[in-house]
């Protein structure tokens, strides 16, 4: 019986190991997916679908957070972070350079150049 009791416990430390492992390794998959995602797709995204990856972005990080990494996950963790920062950059940036080209084509409508 006792030696029972100690198989059930090994058993039950090597579950939670290998699911603590599996749930780290996936928030950083998910950081990788939503890269990925970004690199591809930012350019055909409109208003709504950057609030949503503004709020996929705030929850990866936040799951990234939970888990402690070694020095070159930590590397490439901040790489993909910087990327996606990038992405975002990058949107905003595309959306106020329409802006100024739409007030540009305004003025010159309104004045008659």
């Amino acid at each position: 019986m006792k030696h029972l009791n100690y198989s059930l416990l090994i058993c039950a430390m090597g579950a939670m190991m290998l699911c603590s492992c599996n749930t780290r390794q996936a928030a950083l998959n998910n950081l990788r997916n939503f890269n990925t995602e970004l690199q591809t797709e930012a350019n055909y995204y409109d208003l709504g679908d950057w609030k949503k990856a503004a709020k996929r972005y705030v929850k990866i990080n936040k799951k990234l957070l939970k888990h402690s990494y070694d020095q070159e996950e930590m590397a490439e963790i901040g790489r993909l972070q910087g990327e996606c920062v990038n992405s975002f950059k990058d949107a905003v940036s595309n959306k106020i350079e329409g802006a100024a080209n739409l007030l540009k084509g305004l003025w010159e409508g309104l004045s008659g150049k």
